[in-house]
């Protein structure tokens, strides 16, 4: 016959889990629990612990009592007995494999992400998101939550850190720490280091909807003024006038031009070339008649022609930092203009000044290369490139000269 009270699906209470009853005092006669707990520590190995608790009095004591022995509830042994197993079953229930280990108190959160978690995932990571991921890990997660006992996370405690994070920082920042915390705790389930995940259910906070600041046309026409330099000033008109990232613009070769179009194939982030951040990415954006010419007048001006030479190369030939590139070119004419700009900006103007010229959301997609349209889940089929050609052109008009519709 089965045993009662027997942990469901557990097969039986394993390895003698039965525990026993301690009879203690002398004025008081009270009940103290004892049981075995099995720990895995930091190397992964079961350690077996003695566990003891008082866990109520015998009946028939007497009548004056203190107020500690007062609060402990009248149990016969039959009682206290299934007060017993009611423990055993609680803190050694069974897990995936058949195993009653615990995690012990010993194991950190931050032992388990950078021992157990990371090696796991590193490998994964593009080398365009790597620096980022590790900066997020490192400068925010683990500072907050690194020495505390894996078992002892509260899903409680990590909204209220989030919340506060969210006060602080950007709502890209606060998402990506929710996900790898909750990534983190569901692998420790899936290594058996945790019974159950205790952040499965950790939601975003509320957060205000993040400026996305973009610059108008006058604006675009002043910071162009205060380049100096020829070569900086196509960079510049480059970004703002197809809409492509900083890193596609800086791993350019004079092979991916072919006078009307530039084929966009790869991407540099900090120093390192690699494919483009999405598969989608790859692909050809237009360029409008104003830039071609100066992309002509530029290639005529450089030393390095060839097709497989670098755009905009380095002093040592090698693609251009954008971060030196935005200190050195971009600022110091952004001030000069009285523009507050960052590269990143130029994107999301080129989008804005399409849209209020009329050009077809279609066509704006199809020229930036994404799959989908204001993080909806609609994928937006390929614009016509005639369609493309107009959209760049309506965005130059506005730009270089001025004129060009606008939507009332």
């Amino acid at each position: 016959m089965p045993r009662p009270n027997k942990p469901p699906g557990s097969g039986g209470r394993p390895r003698g889990q039965e525990g026993h009853l301690e009879e203690t005092g002398r004025r008081v006669k009270k009940w103290v629990a004892h049981w075995f707990v099995y720990e895995l520590d930091e190397n992964g190995k079961e350690v077996r612990r003695h566990r003891s608790r008082v866990i109520g009095r015998k009946p028939g004591g007497p009548v004056k009592l203190s107020i500690a022995d007062a609060q402990l509830p009248e149990l016969g042994k039959f009682e206290a007995q299934r007060e017993l197993r009611k423990i055993i079953d609680r803190e050694t229930g069974v897990v995936r494999g058949g195993s009653t280990a615990r995690v012990s108190s010993s194991v950190s959160f931050g032992w388990f992400a950078k021992q157990r978690w990371l090696p796991l995932r590193e490998p994964t990571w593009r080398s365009s998101t790597k620096a980022t991921n590790l900066h997020v890990l490192d400068g925010y997660i683990l500072p907050a939550w690194e020495a505390t006992s894996l078992r002892d996370l509260d899903v409680v405690a990590v909204s209220e850190w989030l919340g506060s994070m969210a006060q602080q920082f950007s709502p890209t920042i606060v998402h990506k720490c929710r996900t790898y915390m909750k990534a983190i705790t569901a692998e420790a389930v899936e290594q058996e280091y945790l019974q159950r995940d205790p952040l499965r259910k950790l939601a975003m906070p509320q957060m205000a909807e993040p400026e996305k600041p973009t610059l108008t046309p006058e604006q675009i026409r002043l910071v162009v003024q205060h380049i100096k330099e020829f070569r900086d000033k196509v960079i510049f008109l480059v970004l703002v006038l197809t809409g492509m990232r900083p890193s596609e613009v800086f791993a350019l070769k004079w092979g991916d031009w072919n006078k009307t179009m530039l084929t966009v194939e790869r991407g540099v982030v900090q120093g390192k070339v690699s494919k483009t951040k999405t598969r989608r990415s790859r692909g050809r954006v237009a360029v409008p008649a104003h830039l071609g010419a100066l992309l002509e007048t530029w290639r005529a001006e450089s030393e390095r022609q060839g097709d497989d030479d670098w755009m905009f190369p380095s002093e040592r030939n090698t693609p251009l930092s954008l971060g030196n590139w935005s200190k050195r070119y971009l600022k110091p004419a952004a001030e000069l203009a009285q523009v507050k700009v960052t590269p990143q900006m130029l994107r999301r103007s080129f989008a804005t000044i399409a849209h209020e010229s009329g050009v077809s959301m279609k066509a704006v997609q199809a020229q930036l290369r994404h799959a989908s349209m204001a993080t909806t889940s609609d994928v937006y089929t390929q614009a016509p490139e005639e369609f493309v050609d107009e959209a760049v052109e309506q965005v130059a008009k506005r730009i270089v000269n001025g004129t060009g519709s606008k939507k009332d």
